[in-house]
């Protein structure tokens, strides 16, 4: 018998790298910056979903999709609040053993960047350890929820 759960996992990895593509070629990205457009979506969420099955539609919609949703977001972020965005990241990959691009990731897909935007006026005045801590902690608990 076979298992279409599994079919349709092994065929998501193979969408979402043509539809980075598709993006790349659409925007004019490289291909690095296309996979950080497209996971900065919560299509990459989306086409796992079993129930939905978006990953049936085809790369232009998924993208007209991305580009509807990036028009909603709120873009206001002040410098001091990037700059710390970014050191959490890359404070995080490196004590991590990861790639910036995959804990960039791992912060989109949990809604850490919210967390750090929210409680920004307190942690930036931390240390490099609370703060890690504090991100540690937050994933911990995403993780019971």
């Amino acid at each position: 018998m076979i298992d279409r759960n599994n079919i349709e996992q092994s065929i998501v990895p193979i969408k979402m790298a043509n539809l980075i593509g598709y993006i790349a070629q659409k925007k004019r990205l490289t291909f690095t910056d296309a996979m950080c457009y497209f996971y900065d979506s919560s299509i990459s969420e989306k086409l796992y979903d079993e129930n939905a099955k978006w990953w049936y539609l085809d790369n232009e919609t998924l993208y007209e999709e991305i580009e509807r949703e990036r028009k909603k977001q709120p873009t206001a972020i002040s410098d001091k609040e990037q700059q710390f965005i970014v050191f959490c990241i890359e404070s995080y990959a490196r004590r991590n053993s990861m790639t910036s691009l995959q804990a960039y990731a791992l912060f989109r897909r949990n809604s850490l960047i919210s967390f750090l935007r929210n409680n920004f006026e307190i942690l930036h005045t931390q240390g490099e350890d609370y703060i890690l801590e504090e991100i540690k902690l937050y994933l911990k608990r995403r993780k019971k929820a």
